[in-house]
């Protein structure tokens, strides 16, 4: 997510979320007395783990230096929950996609988010043919905004407020269980990336009926919805499960099954980024075919009901999975807000033809 045109606030706040190292992981387990591989490289897993810490090191330097009256906070990402948001004024996540993404999970209102990969793949090793010769230790950070080689200056305009975070949207995701009340509706946490619905195991067919909805709806915060929509058509599905994503998303996951990258907002493309996108996943038997894939603007909605006995949800990966089973609904939903700084660069055709 990249810069609007005008400025921010000044930043006298910041929480650094720190990724766990394989190094720091594997030294625990070790410590533990639990089995590792046995052909570990303890002194790459120790070179990489000491690069990231020194990257942890500079930018905390930095911004001391930069703007000495900014109060710097640490939590590792493994233990960073909403609370630790309260009253700061920029989330930092030091590591790469995963801790990016994570840390999402625990931002929202007006407090933005910056990402900055401590370890990238240097220019020269990603050029080497031999792609056995990288160092796949490293981070990758397509949703950080910048690296340790280059975030000075970038740094340096989000923290004096010349730099404002752009608008990106996430998935709200509903579950209603089977038999349950709307009042008792559950708000999942806000995906960044994708939402994944599918059988727990890759081999199992997963069976739900999707329908897709026009018209507003909100949830209030007591989790009823307040909805005047109209169903445009329903059909039943066996597949191996259902992605939907944002934009942001949309060059992850979904393009690697198929799906199409999405532009985020331009003066050519104004308005795409408050679209997600949708794919069934390998369909096997449907009964219309007219749902397989497509996009969902603000004005439509998509609803499943599950009927597999097994179910699930990954959000973002597989660190947030919500177990459920037959009759189980779900309901998917734009929910946009100022969120931070990340790359901006996407294809534009939002074509849904294969």
């Amino acid at each position: 997510m990249g810069v609007l045109a005008s400025a921010g606030r000044p930043v006298r706040s910041v929480l650094t979320v720190l990724k766990t190292t394989v190094y720091q992981t594997y030294l625990q387990l070790s410590e533990r007395g639990e089995p590792l591989p046995g052909d570990l490289r303890w002194d790459r897993l120790r070179e990489r783990h000491e690069l990231h810490e020194r990257t942890v090191e500079e930018i905390h330097e930095f911004i001391r230096k930069e703007s000495p009256s900014t109060h710097i906070r640490t939590v590792r990402r493994g233990e960073l929950t909403d609370k630790h948001v309260h009253e700061t004024d920029l989330v930092v996540s030091i590591g790469g996609d995963g801790t990016a993404l994570q840390t999402s999970h625990a931002v929202g209102g007006d407090v933005p988010l910056l990402g900055i990969c401590s370890d990238p793949t240097p220019a020269q090793e990603q050029k080497r043919a031999n792609h056995a010769e990288q160092d796949v230790r490293r981070s990758t950070g397509a949703l950080c905004a910048v690296t340790r080689e280059n975030y000075q200056e970038y740094l340096a305009g989000v923290l004096t407020g010349k730099l404002r975070p752009s608008e990106r949207t996430r998935i709200m995701v509903t579950v209603k269980p089977a038999g349950a009340a709307i009042s008792e509706m559950q708000r999942l946490p806000w995906a960044l990336n994708d939402i994944l619905v599918a059988h727990p195991s890759p081999a199992a067919v997963s069976r739900y009926r999707m329908g897709l909805w026009e018209g507003r709806e909100h949830i209030r915060d007591h989790g009823e919805a307040a909805t005047s929509q109209e169903r445009l058509v329903r059909e039943n599905v066996r597949s191996s499960g259902l992605r939907v994503c944002t934009a942001t998303g949309s060059t992850a996951a979904m393009r690697s099954a198929g799906g199409l990258p999405m532009p985020f907002d331009t003066p050519e493309t104004p308005g795409c980024n408050r679209i997600l996108q949708y794919m069934v996943r390998e369909p096997i038997d449907v009964q219309h075919g007219v749902l397989m894939r497509g996009i969902l603007d603000p004005d439509r909605s998509l609803r499943l009901r599950w009927n597999s006995l097994d179910g699930a949800i990954f959000v973002d990966g597989s660190n947030i999975t919500y177990k459920s089973g037959w009759g189980t609904g779900y309901g998917f939903l734009q929910q946009h807000q100022v969120f931070g700084y990340t790359p901006e660069s996407r294809g534009t055709s939002l074509d849904t033809e294969p």
